[in-house]
C-alpha cells in the first residue's frame, strides 16, 4: 500500500534500490532516462512508445518482482515479469501514470480523508517485512482512521502470505457478516 505521497513512490522507485542494488541498477538502466529526467517520466515515455514498450514493461515488472520478493513476497508463479506481455505493459503504464502524478492527490489527502471515516469499519493487515510498502504507511492510516484496527504480521512480506491472508479473510468475513 502507498499513500500516494511522493515519499512513498520515491521509496519504491529510488531509495529501495539500496536494498537490491543489482535489480535497481537493471531497472534504472532500462529506463534510458535523459540527464535530469525522473525514472517515472522516462518509463512513462518508453511505455507509451510501441517500439520500446515491451522492454520497458518487462524491466518494470522484473523490478517489481524483485522488491516484492524481499521478506517473503509472492511465489514465483505470480511473477509479473512472467505475465502475458499485454498485461505487463498495461500494469506498468497504469502504475507509472499514477505515480508520476503523485496519484493525483495532494500529499496527505489519503490520511486527511481517513480522519473523516467515523463509523466506517476498517481492518488493516500488513506484514512487518513488506519492503515494497513499508508498514509505516498502513500504521499511519490506521492511526488516522477512527476505529480502524491494525494487524502487523511479524515476519511476513508483500503479497498476502499465509497468516496475512487468514487475517484478511477473517476481517472480510467480519465486515460482511458482523453477526
Amino acid at each position: 500500500m502507498t499513500s500516494g505521497r511522493r515519499r512513498d513512490t520515491d521509496w519504491i522507485v529510488h531509495v529501495m534500490g539500496r536494498l537490491i542494488p543489482a535489480a535497481w541498477e537493471r531497472f534504472a538502466d532500462a529506463a534510458h532516462a535523459a540527464p535530469g529526467e525522473r525514472l517515472l517520466d522516462a518509463y512513462a515515455r518508453r511505455l507509451a512508445d510501441p517500439a520500446t514498450q515491451h522492454d520497458a514493461a518487462l524491466a518494470w515488472c522484473a523490478y517489481e518482482d524483485a522488491h516484492m520478493a524481499i521478506g517473503g513476497g509472492p511465489p514465483p508463479a505470480r511473477a509479473l515479469a512472467e505475465a502475458e506481455p499485454r498485461f505487463r505493459a498495461r500494469f506498468a503504464r497504469l502504475v507509472t501514470h499514477y505515480w508520476r502524478h503523485d496519484c493525483f492527490l495532494p500529499d496527505d489527502a489519503l490520511l486527511a480523508a481517513a480522519r473523516g471515516h467515523h463509523g466506517i469499519p476498517a481492518v488493516l493487515v500488513h506484514g512487518t517485512r513488506d519492503i515494497s510498502s513499508p508498514p509505516d504507511v498502513a500504521w499511519e492510516l490506521a492511526r488516522a482512521w477512527p476505529g480502524a484496527r491494525m494487524h502487523l504480521v511479524d515476519g511476513e512480506g508483500h503479497g498476502a502470505p499465509e497468516q496475512t491472508a487468514r487475517l484478511v479473510r477473517a476481517a472480510t468475513d467480519h465486515v460482511t457478516d458482523p453477526a
